[in-house]
């Protein structure tokens, strides 16, 4: 078939529309096309009104001004200075006082806090007497006090020079009784230059040897007899004789206490009377000797009183070295220094 093609336009659908004009879609298809666009924008104003819903937004407004900008955290912790200092006393001792409290304010020099300065002030104060007493001069009541003392010591002395004296002649006379009424009985002339023995005696040798004793014995009580030295030496002179007496007695008593009936033809009886006597004799020595001995003794404590006391009673005189004074104004120092430390 044919057409006009001047007038005419064949449509897809076999159909000819008019020259000049556009074809139109169909309504059905044009409805569907414009719901779908309406739920679409529905569906996004839904999800922009929900979403604006659920986030309110807050907004803070303030005038404009110049200052610092503050912010505020919220931590848990312990706060620490940024500076900090432990105080501590230079010495142990009781708190008696405290000057401050926290948040104070304090500057150098400021005490926080005292001790008890009852011992230290005590203590500076013995100290200080100590020096005081170094450096002044010697009082009269103290003057005569070390006096007094010098003047009986020498009394003391005076006293056991004369003791001794009598000692001696005590001694002498106890063992010279010792030799002539005890020791003698054993011997034949005991008093002349050839004294013998008249006893058992085990040896020939030790007869001479006990003959020569007591001879040796009557010189010793010649000469402590004739003695006229000073008090200081007699007696050590007296200990010369005695140890001379001794030691001849020592030897005659193992004489006598070896006899027996059957080597010296003596009855026991005898032989015990003669133990007995020679017992005697050696108690006469011993007694001596305690006399001397004590003599000796108070001699010696005399003479070391005396010194001593003279020896204090110059050095008071001349006062205390300047090294003892010195020694005790450091102590005076120390004290003072620990006194002044009792606060902090």
């Amino acid at each position: 078939m044919q057409t006009n093609s001047s007038d005419q336009t064949l449509t897809s659908s076999g159909k000819s529309t008019p020259n000049g004009s556009l074809g139109r879609p169909n309504k059905k298809g044009y409805k569907k096309y414009v719901i779908g666009g309406i739920i679409i924008v529905l569906v996004i104003v839904f999800f922009i009104v929900h979403s604006a819903g659920s986030s309110t937004s807050i907004i803070q407004t303030a005038p404009v001004t110049i200052g610092n900008v503050v912010e505020i955290v919220s931590v848990t912790g312990q706060v620490l200075p940024v500076n900090k200092a432990d105080l501590s006393f230079e010495k142990s001792g009781t708190v008696s006082s405290i000057n401050v409290v926290v948040g104070d304010t304090v500057k150098s020099g400021d005490p926080i806090a005292s001790l008890d300065s009852a011992t230290d002030q005590a203590t500076l104060a013995t100290q200080q007497a100590k020096l005081n007493d170094l450096t002044r001069s010697l009082r009269p009541v103290e003057y005569a006090a070390d006096q007094s003392t010098v003047n009986a010591a020498q009394v003391a002395l005076t006293n056991a020079e004369a003791d001794d004296l009598n000692a001696s002649h005590q001694a002498y006379v106890s063992a010279q009784s010792a030799i002539n009424n005890y020791s003698d009985t054993f011997f034949t002339n005991p008093q002349s230059v050839n004294p013998t023995i008249n006893v058992t005696v085990q040896s020939q040798q030790n007869q001479i040897a006990i003959n020569n004793e007591r001879l040796e014995v009557s010189g010793s009580l010649a000469a402590w007899k004739a003695d006229t030295a000073t008090s200081t030496t007699l007696l050590a002179d007296a200990n010369g004789y005695l140890s001379t007496i001794k030691a001849f007695l020592s030897d005659l008593s193992v004489i006598v206490n070896s006899l027996n009936p059957g080597n010296s033809s003596l009855s026991q009886n005898i032989i015990t009377a003669d133990v007995a006597t020679m017992n005697s004799a050696l108690a006469g020595e011993n007694s001596a000797a305690t006399d001397v001995t004590a003599a000796q003794t108070e001699l010696t404590n005399a003479v070391s009183s005396l010194a001593s006391a003279q020896s204090q009673f110059a050095l008071d005189q001349a006062g205390s070295s300047q090294d003892a004074i010195d020694a005790q104004a450091a102590q005076v120092a120390l004290a003072c220094t620990r006194y002044d430390h009792i606060a902090y």
